[in-house]
């Protein structure tokens, strides 16, 4: 069936450019290379056919990008039937070494003459077809006679040839399965009455026509590939102005801790060693033993504190064990005892239990009898430490610092105009963050402290926003953005932040047209959020906008 459809496209086309799946034709150049594009869901390609001149061996490269993201398509399996005077079919695979998006294939076409085919592009996740046309391969002398017709017969032979491609088009959309078949179909049966009707059996000489050259710039495949270039949909969705305010990441309250020194002495690795920075601690773990000088005052606090917790875990003992004696009469007593004493009794023994784990918890944390040992109040990380083993330090020094990344909070330093307008800062008010550290990702916020006072050396009012983040590598220290809501939400045509450029004071974008054409437009935007503009005029939802690659354009347009 897809050598019926080949045939049918050669019978049909005679050289000339079809717009049904957006198709552009470019004739060789003085390098002697014919390129043919095609752009169509969810893919958009490029055939590069060298030196194309019949009888003789044609190096050939396929370009495949995602059509929506322009990204290099790295696992296809790309294949076509060229039909025409003769049939010449491809099977591209991946150069060596590989370069993603990028297929090699050779070929010999045997006879000279226009050819076109259908481009199956097949991915472990989806299939498309492109049409590729105006692939016109040379005549040589002997066969110019031979080909060089242009009768009605031909033209009557084209059309029978359209009739048959499209039958050969159904039957491929049912065979692709329901789900893309009525796809296919419309889209080549278009193509097929374009093709039939367009061409009235004259003679197309020369190199094969150009295709649209309404694009203001051209960047070819490689080179998007080479620098990255990606692109996004404009979308229409609901929109709220949002006001950027700087700001800092910090830890949550208990998830952080800086341990300074109790007494003075020397700081001594515990049996398990000294913790590197940036290990992984657990609440409680011995971090370093603080020994302190024989015959020091703070080596007899240690002492006396020491008497002391072991006097204290010696009188919760007996009060559990009274507590406990006393609860175990209970079924003893049987009515002997009202339910308010046996209450009471079994309570007392709940509290001389806690009583006795919390004596014993101060008795461990005193340490040996020469020093003091140096526990991580919360699990997290070890920061950078300041101190080695062996070291003397003084009482009050900061000897660790334990961080907990998996959850932070952000405070955010609204000026006090904006705070007095109400700027999204009441407690509970939904926001947005993002992090200079990750300027493609956004974060969901919500605001714990609106702040109750105005710095006067800043003129700011600091606001505390709880973050979702977990897993997203964000660190206390780091800076961001709380973008603080204004105003009511309303439908809008939104751009990504990321592809809008400013130039001499004027906002530009590039909408990608075709396969390696943009336009360069002039953007009347609205209010800002996060990562998002609200466009009044100059894109229309549904385009597709440069978001990464825009300052290569911007430098290709002179901007």
């Amino acid at each position: 069936m897809i050598v019926l459809l080949c045939a049918a496209l050669a019978f049909a086309h005679g050289g000339e450019h079809v717009e049904a799946a957006p198709v552009a034709v470019v004739a060789a150049g003085p390098a002697g290379t014919l390129h043919i594009s095609a752009s169509t869901e969810p893919f958009e390609a490029v055939l590069r056919v060298a030196h194309p001149v019949a009888g003789e061996p044609a190096a050939l490269s396929l370009l495949v990008a995602d059509y929506g993201s322009s990204a290099p398509v790295a696992d296809a399996a790309a294949t076509v039937t060229l039909a025409g005077p003769a049939s010449v079919p491809l099977s591209f695979a991946p150069l060596s070494p590989p370069s993603p998006g990028i297929y090699a294939a050779s070929a010999v076409f045997p006879i000279a003459g226009d050819y076109a085919g259908a481009l199956i592009v097949n991915t472990p996740e989806r299939s498309g077809i492109l049409a590729l046309t105006g692939l016109r391969v040379p005549e040589e002398l002997a066969a110019s006679a031979k080909w060089g017709t242009g009768s009605g017969t031909a033209t009557l032979a084209r059309m029978f040839g359209g009739a048959a491609l499209l039958l050969a088009m159904v039957g491929i959309g049912y065979a692709l399965g329901r789900r893309r078949g009525g796809l296919v179909a419309g889209l080549l049966g278009v193509f097929t009455v374009r093709a039939v009707w367009a061409h009235g059996g004259e003679e197309h000489g020369g190199a094969a026509a150009a295709g649209p050259q309404s694009a203001a710039l051209n960047l070819p495949m490689e080179s998007q590939f080479l620098i990255g270039l990606r692109t996004a949909r404009v979308v229409e969705g609901t929109f709220q102005a949002r006001t950027p305010m700087l700001a800092h990441f910090v830890s949550r309250p208990g998830e952080s801790a800086t341990l300074r020194a109790a007494v003075s002495g020397e700081l001594v690795a515990p049996t398990a060693g000294f913790p590197a920075a940036g290990s992984a601690v657990r609440v409680g773990q011995v971090l370093g033993v603080l020994r302190t000088p024989v015959g020091s005052p703070d080596r007899v606090a240690v002492a006396e504190a020491r008497l002391q917790a072991t006097t204290a875990v010696a009188e919760a003992r007996r009060a559990l064990a009274l507590a406990e004696r006393d609860a175990a009469q209970i079924p003893n007593l049987l009515g002997g005892i009202s339910e308010r004493d046996r209450l009471d009794r079994e309570q007392s023994a709940e509290v001389a239990r806690s009583a006795l784990t919390a004596a014993q918890a101060a008795w461990s944390a005193i340490g040996p009898e020469d020093g003091v040992v140096v526990r991580a109040p919360v699990s997290g990380r070890l920061g950078a430490t300041q101190v080695r083993p062996g070291d003397h330090v003084q009482a009050g020094d900061a000897l660790f610092r334990v961080l907990n990344a998996d959850g932070v909070w952000l405070e955010a330093q609204v000026p006090e105009r904006a705070y007095a307008a109400g700027t999204g800062t009441l407690a509970g008010a939904a926001a947005r963050v993002t992090a200079s550290a990750f300027p493609n990702a956004q974060f969901d916020a919500v605001v714990l402290d609106a702040g109750q006072e105005v710095n006067p050396a800043t003129g700011s009012v600091t606001v505390t926003l709880a973050v979702e983040s977990a897993g997203a590598g964000l660190l206390p220290g780091m800076s961001g953005t709380a973008w603080l809501g204004t105003g009511d939400a309303r439908q809008a045509v939104l751009l990504p932040d990321s592809a809008v450029v400013e130039s001499a004071g004027v906002y530009l974008g590039f909408v990608k047209v075709g396969p390696e054409s943009f336009e360069t437009r002039t953007l009347k935007l609205g209010s800002r959020s996060d990562l998002a503009w609200e466009v009044l005029d100059g894109v229309r939802a549904g385009e597709r906008v440069v978001t990464d690659g825009t300052y290569a354009l911007r430098s290709l347009a002179g901007r």
